[in-house]
């Protein structure tokens, strides 16, 4: 019986190094508690294998196999599974040759799982041995007493005198009973069938103890959010294995001491939320943080903890497991729903990260239909394409105002005279089509604002919306003004042969209710007492249900303001030829104004007519003075105005965009501002935002002509300086060849005007030849040399001619025309282009005018008015 009582205690002890010791363990390994065995499981980590068709498969940027191939990814690869879906799985690779990283999308055929026998894996430790571990921060030697005991047994020579020693033991201590070693065998077993679980330390510090009693002696120690590995013990306790100077320990952590990890963990996506997103190597913001993502940035990750995520990132090529905190990252939803929704913004943009600092993939204007997907509470995600590519981007909720998903038919009449039918879910948008006031139209609710609704253009269905406001029930129809258009009756009934309850003359404005397609309905008084009427639809000119603020000029000298909507009827007040007035929209053709007379506000009516509406978006413009009689500025939009300011001839103003002839310009009269009026006639604004390429001829070790005193490449530097400062100033965009002392081929000169998309080219250079040779001349290529020539013969000619003409006015020089040349920079060029011959250096006339300090700008001078001449 002794005997037996032997050989169960050293069969339990056997058991519990079984139980509590993995089988892949190695006292003399050196690995991190943090390492875990099941890293490439928990990942995914697959091998491709061979559809047996082809040595390489291919990886997709989307779910399809119609998507882009973004890399072939050669058999027997190995690959990070970051989420699995029906068809397809998302995976992550890192081509072996040149270590560059792919994420995207695989064909599950083509994936096979590794074996065991594959990765050479073994059973899960509990922890692996650590030689030198970086969260430990406490080793207790106190268990040398339990490593004795472990020792013991392996020191022991036969059965025999392991048997006397235990019944010595068994004698001396009573340690273990027939019962005990029952309960012990049983408890170890139920051990060896519950899961290995994981977890983070959420105390400062947390120990691990020989016994389950925190008075029991402390093995080791670790820090606020290690990870940690273990087994359920009893409820207040796990049961661990730790390594101590290599040798495996049972040892016990209390269960307040850890919080312990999701064991069924889901794939899941996020935005990062902070500026800078960390991982941290533990489930703690005080560890060494592993990498940061830049807020916006999307995020793949998996439950862990409460508070924590579990994330794989990759360090130099190498995968690394860290922890991101749930305050961090906002997660997606885990089903996306495909939804439809109006742009609100103009522009409503879509980022390259769930961020509004991120940098714009696309926009679209206000109103634009855009499909998209649900992401998380503040962002949704979408798919633009750019240069024919698909590539994800995200949109910010409050940008968007999402379509009903369950759209319903619906029925009602046109409110509006005309009933809109737009493009887009905006008013600013293309109609598409128009509807009179009563027409009934059918439409599908959309948003809360419109409604969707398919109009036949050229018999082609095409869809477009309606605002809600615009059409409704008919007991809903919303109170109209209108304007009497002849003498107007008031029906008894819903016929003109009926009694006639009461008459309005030409003009009169008309309250009434939308009856149906051709009657409104009316109250009107007849002897103090109220009854309803009917008034026939062409009778009378609805009034816009919204009316909106204009500004104008009146375009009739005197222009008149009616007292009714009618030009027979009274003019309450008139206002001079090009005075600017304020007024609102009221009908088709008329406006309604508030005017004074004797101090005293008035609702008058002005015909559309007889005013012209400024433009509603003022742009700022720059312009040159080209009339003879310089810039005037009028105080109204009339040249029969007084003039407040003049300018000279070739003077650089600004001003804005106002009628169809005027600009709307504010000068400075004594200090004061003050708002005045240009005719479009008296300014020059077809250089402004055009781009000008100026070459400055030679350079660098190419000094070109020389001769009294002066240096070729020198003076067309001077020249081409001065030239581009004027161009700007006109509002002119301009690049240079050369801005210094440089070479540059004729080729690289010619190429830029393309590179840049120019208008035009100007090349400046000084001739040399005879010493008697004198006078200045532009050539442009007008036929083909050696099989080339300028696109734009004729632009080109006119381009010289004019910057001829005034650059000899302009420096007094002698005349000798525009003319053809072949040269390379004016034949290989893709704009209209000239080349300009300031004077010949060699002679002696012309080299003193050129050495003036003035020279080269009245060249500048003259080469600018030609330039703004080819662009008026």
């Amino acid at each position: 019986m002794k005997k037996f009582h032997f050989s169960t205690t050293f069969f339990i002890a056997i058991l519990l190094i079984f139980v509590f010791i993995p089988k892949d363990a190695d006292a003399n390994t050196n690995k991190d508690l943090f390492e875990d065995s099941e890293q490439e499981q928990i990942n995914g980590k697959y091998v491709i294998d061979s559809d047996g068709i082809n040595a390489e498969i291919p990886l997709y940027l989307h779910e399809s196999e119609n998507s882009e191939v973004i890399a072939k990814i050669p058999i027997g690869s190995y690959v990070i599974v970051t989420e699995t879906g029906e068809n397809f799985s998302q995976v992550h690779f890192i081509d072996s040759d040149t270590k560059e990283e792919f994420i995207g999308f695989i064909k599950n055929n083509n994936l096979e799982e590794i074996s065991l026998d594959e990765e050479s894996k073994q059973e899960e430790n509990l922890e692996e041995e650590p030689q030198s571990d970086q969260n430990i921060i406490h080793d207790n030697n106190k268990h040398s007493e339990k490593i004795q005991e472990d020792d013991f047994h392996k020191k022991s020579s036969t059965v025999e005198e392991e048997t006397a020693d235990a019944v010595e033991e068994e004698a001396a201590n009573n340690i273990i009973s027939e019962k005990n070693e029952k309960n012990i065998y049983n408890t170890i077993t139920s051990l060896s069938n519950k899961p290995t679980l994981t977890g983070a330390v959420i105390k400062q510090i947390t120990n691990v103890y020989s016994e389950p009693s925190t008075k029991a002696n402390i093995l080791k120690s670790y820090e606020l959010g290690a990870i940690l590995k273990y087994k359920t013990f009893s409820d207040s306790w796990y049961i661990c294995t730790i390594y101590i100077e290599g040798k495996s320990v049972t040892g016990y952590i209390r269960a307040d001491d850890v919080e312990t990890s999701e064991q069924n963990q889901k794939n899941l996506r996020g935005i990062a939320l902070k500026k800078q997103t960390h991982v941290y190597s533990k489930a703690s913001t005080i560890s060494n943080v592993l990498k940061s993502y830049s807020e916006g940035s999307i995020l793949s990750y998996k439950s862990f903890t409460s508070n924590w995520y579990e994330a794989t990132v990759y360090i130099n090529g190498k995968t690394q497991k860290g922890y991101l905190h749930k305050n961090d990252v906002e997660t997606s939803e885990s089903d996306q729903n495909n939804l439809r929704g109006i742009a609100l913004n103009n522009p409503t943009n879509v980022y390259t990260k769930a961020s509004t600092n991120s940098s714009v993939l696309k926009s679209y204007t206000e109103g634009s239909i855009l499909s998209y997907k649900s992401f998380t509470e503040n962002w949704y995600e979408a798919t633009v394409y750019i240069n024919g590519k698909p590539q994800i981007g995200y949109i910010y909720k409050n940008d968007i105002d999402s379509a009903s998903t369950s759209q319903k038919s619906e029925e009602g009449i046109a409110y509006n005279n005309p009933t809109n039918v737009y493009t887009t879910a905006s008013k600013n948008s293309k109609v598409l089509k128009s509807y009179p006031i009563g027409k009934v139209l059918k439409y599908k609710t959309f948003t809360n604002e419109w409604y969707e609704a398919t109009v036949y253009i050229n018999d082609k269905p095409v869809t477009g919306y309606i605002h809600v406001n615009d059409v409704g029930k008919v007991e809903n129809s919303p109170t109209y003004k209108g304007i009497a258009i002849k003498t107007t009756n008031i029906y008894e009934k819903t016929d003109t042969s009926s009694k006639i309850l009461k008459s309005y003359p030409q003009g009169k404005i008309l309250k009434y209710k939308l009856f149906n397609l051709n009657w409104y309905i009316a109250t009107v008084y007849i002897n103090g007492v109220a009854k309803t009427g009917y008034i026939y639809a062409n009778d009378v000119e609805t009034a816009f249900l919204e009316q909106t603020q204009v500004r104008g000029i009146g375009k009739l000298n005197p222009t008149p303001v009616y007292e009714l909507a009618n030009t027979d009827s009274k003019v309450l007040k008139t206002y001079d030829q090009g005075s600017i007035m304020s007024y609102k929209t009221f009908s088709p053709n008329w406006y309604q104004a508030t005017i004074f007379i004797n101090g005293k506000g008035k609702t008058g009516y002005i015909h559309k007519n007889d005013v012209e509406n400024s433009v509603s978006d003022q742009k700022t413009m720059i312009g040159v003075v080209t009339s003879k009689n310089g810039g005037i500025v009028y105080s109204k939009a009339s040249t029969l105005s007084k003039v407040i300011k003049s300018y000279p001839t070739y003077s650089v103003l600004r001003f804005k965009t106002f009628t169809s002839d005027w600009y709307e310009a504010v000068v400075t009269i004594n200090g004061k501002q003050k708002t005045g009026y240009i005719h479009k006639n008296d300014v020059n604004i077809g250089i402004y935002n055009k781009v000008i390429v100026l070459d400055a001829g030679h350079g660098g070790y190419d000094g070109g002509a020389s001769g009294n005193g002066i240096i070729e490449k020198q003076l067309n530097l001077d020249v081409t300086l001065a030239l581009k400062e004027k161009l700007e100033n006109a509002g002119a965009i301009v690049h240079l060849t050369r801005s210094s002392d440089v070479y540059i081929s004729l080729d690289e000169r010619a190429a830029l005007s393309k590179k840049v998309g120019a208008d035009i080219f100007v090349s400046i250079h000084a001739n040399s030849a005879t010493p008697s040779a004198h006078g200045a001349e532009t050539y442009y290529s007008g036929q083909p040399y050696n099989g080339e020539t300028n696109p734009f013969p004729t632009e080109s000619m006119l381009l010289a001619t004019y910057i001829q003409n005034h650059l000899v006015s302009e420096t007094n020089m002698y005349d000798r025309n525009a003319k053809h040349g072949g040269y390379i920079v004016l034949r290989r060029n893709s704009v209209p282009s000239a080349l300009v011959e300031l004077g010949f250096i060699t002679n002696a006339s012309d080299a003193a005018k050129m050495k003036q300090s003035n020279y080269k700008y009245q060249a500048a001078e003259g080469i600018y008015k030609g330039i703004l001449e080819y662009f008026k």
